[in-house]
């Protein structure tokens, strides 16, 4: 009896870690990275190629998909962080 209770606590999962929950709770990846930098990827490439013909585009895009997810890995908030303190002026400089 005592091992059965022991299987069940094992078994249980917290309300924190649902699927559901996680889901309104963190930020939403499009293939790995965020919506933004998926578009604008996408529309550098596509004006590229459309208007100059340029094919050779598709690398530096590829590429640039994969330093957007390695950044965007650990933490998801990455390009929003790094969009405010963009914004930022410099007032302690020397």
């Amino acid at each position: 009896m005592a091992k059965q209770n022991e299987e069940n606590e094992d078994k249980t999962v917290s309300w924190q870690e649902l699927v559901f929950y996680r889901g309104l709770t963190e930020q939403f990846l499009f293939m790995g990275a965020p919506r933004i930098a998926i578009m604008l990827n996408a529309l550098v490439g596509f004006l590229f190629i459309l208007n100059f013909h340029f094919w050779y585009i598709i690398p530096v895009n590829i590429l640039f998909h994969v330093g957007c997810v390695y950044l965007a890995k650990h933490d998801d908030q990455f390009f929003d962080c790094l969009k405010a303190y963009q914004s930022k002026k410099n007032y302690y400089t020397a």
